[in-house]
């Protein structure tokens, strides 16, 4: 359900069950202006909101028709605040995991513990960074969005795999083979950005620029040549999407959504 219908498929529950804007605020612990904005579609409501305003209207799950408001309705804030963290401290590890590669592909010696406890961190870190984007790709209806964030998880995962196997089987770094490496999560960060632009109408210039950053990041892993000053660009990249899971897990709708009537439809 897109966000006008939403927005309007709630004043028709509102006036069904015979309350005003200010019964029902009353009853959710919402302010009358964020209610007016979420029924005139200017604004899509937090997870938490939407049920509490379902729950207010004495509206189950199973009595409404669309699978993307049902969807929208049980996703939880939390999900997206740890989200959030788990991306903290993916870029923070992952900055240690970059001069420990930098060390190992140098020829020199790497602490076998460390080396593999920062790994760990990283592919942790990140899967549950990717998750929290997976559940906004279910918030929006974003099937771009939830694919790639998977993708890009799964693709973190065999490469830590490879990488592994270089520094505990093999012994040696085979830089040849970092190329292929680029060329993937060039295509998978272009996917990923493209998952964003999908959300500008709804979300506005924060997802666009965090979007076009994304494609371009994507672009330069493909070109393998700018594949290493575009992992400095992804720095910039991931704090942005630092923030869009701050605001969903923490900030209010006003602040997740502008004012709009019109809807919408990585090397690590």
């Amino acid at each position: 359900m897109k966000q006008p219908q939403l927005g309007q498929q709630i004043q028709e529950w509102r006036k069904a069950k015979g309350l005003t804007q200010e019964e029902l605020v009353e009853k959710c612990s919402l302010n009358v202006r964020t209610l007016q904005r979420i029924e005139a579609g200017e604004v899509s409501p937090r997870p938490f909101t939407l049920k509490a305003i379902m729950e207010a209207l004495e509206i189950r799950q199973e009595e409404i028709p669309n699978s993307k408001l049902t969807a929208k309705i049980s996703l939880d804030p939390k999900w997206f605040q740890l989200a959030f963290f788990a991306g903290m401290i993916y870029l923070i590890t992952t900055m240690v995991e970059f001069m420990l590669d930098f060390t190992f592909y140098g020829g020199e010696s790497v602490n076998g513990f460390l080396y593999s406890t920062i790994k760990f961190i990283v592919l942790i870190g990140f899967s549950i960074f990717m998750y929290g984007f997976f559940q906004m790709g279910i918030k929006f209806g974003n099937l771009l969005l939830q694919i790639s964030a998977v993708l890009l998880a799964f693709g973190v995962l065999i490469f830590t795999v490879v990488d592994f196997y270089k520094f505990f089987i093999l012994g040696e770094a085979m830089p040849e083979y970092l190329p292929i490496e680029a060329i993937v999560f060039g295509a998978l960060y272009v996917l990923f950005g493209l998952g964003f632009i999908n959300e500008r109408k709804q979300s506005g210039t924060l997802f666009l620029s965090t979007g076009i950053l994304g494609v371009l990041i994507g672009v330069g892993f493909l070109s393998v040549i700018f594949a290493l000053p575009s992992l400095f660009v992804l720095i910039v990249f991931e704090i942005l999407c630092l923030i869009i899971l701050y605001q969903a897990g923490f900030s209010t709708e006003e602040q997740m959504t502008p004012p709009s009537t019109t809807p919408s439809t990585s090397p690590r």
